[in-house]
């Protein structure tokens, strides 16, 4: 389970860096060379930004994981919290260098303890899996609880799930874990869309067979649509099979 949410957050962290990007260029509109020019004078965003063009490949720059490593490590030495993230990413995931769970938790860990969710989120997820420290499950909750309750979305999920299956030293408690896909299901973040579609999958389930909620058969539709349309398949089945479409 938590790998496969390490994976998501690959892929949330991708994402993040496409979309700074992408708002720098649309602030700015300067031209990769113009952003390398800024970097080299030591502006902490544009090292930033060209970390992304080197990560990500884009607009014609070829990808090259050593130069996106080198511009974050200086945009993260400056105290950029993104790019400490994203230095414990390139080493949890080995993206162009050996992968070092002790290194990856110490760059979480510095983002992380300035309140930066998406690094409260991974190092919960290193705790929780014991990869690069001992395993805590008490610590990896707190962790991911405090990323929740910064409307992380896939923190949100991670958080019903533990309570709706008692993982992780969680007591079971289906109330609590109602509430949780509740607010993973109203999240309105571009990121985490995998999240609040099984989320709001999860919703229209509890209110269809009264599952920490009063049964409502009418807002079980409401949700389970809301699924649907974001690509929930197995919301779909639950529509047809109930006649709730």
């Amino acid at each position: 389970m938590m790998r496969k949410i390490h994976t998501t957050i690959k892929w949330v962290a991708l994402l993040l860096l496409v979309m700074m990007s992408t708002h720098a260029l649309a602030q700015v509109k300067y031209t990769f060379d113009e952003w390398m020019q800024e970097a080299k004078a030591g502006s902490v965003l544009a090292q930033s930004v060209v970390g992304t063009y080197y990560y990500a490949g884009l607009e014609g720059v070829k990808q090259d994981y050593g130069e996106a490593r080198k511009w974050f490590r200086l945009a993260a030495d400056q105290g950029d919290l993104e790019s400490q993230y994203q230095m414990g990413n390139f080493y949890y995931e080995g993206w162009g260098v050996e992968k070092d769970y002790v290194e990856a938790v110490r760059w979480f860990r510095m983002a992380a303890e300035e309140g930066y969710a998406p690094a409260q989120r991974a190092l919960g997820d290193c705790y929780l899996t014991g990869y690069g420290v001992d395993r805590d499950d008490v610590e990896g909750v707190r962790l991911y609880k405090a990323a929740a309750e910064q409307e992380d979305a896939v923190a949100q999920f991670v958080m019903a799930y533990c309570y709706a299956e008692g993982k992780y030293g969680v007591r079971k408690n289906k109330k609590e874990a109602f509430n949780w896909y509740l607010r993973t299901a109203q999240n309105k973040s571009a990121l985490g869309k995998k999240q609040i579609a099984l989320a709001q999958g999860m919703v229209g389930a509890y209110y269809l067979k009264g599952i920490g909620v009063k049964k409502n058969k009418e807002e079980a539709g409401n949700w389970l649509k809301k699924a649907a349309a974001n690509g929930n398949q197995d919301a779909k089945l639950v529509l047809q099979r109930y006649g709730l479409w």
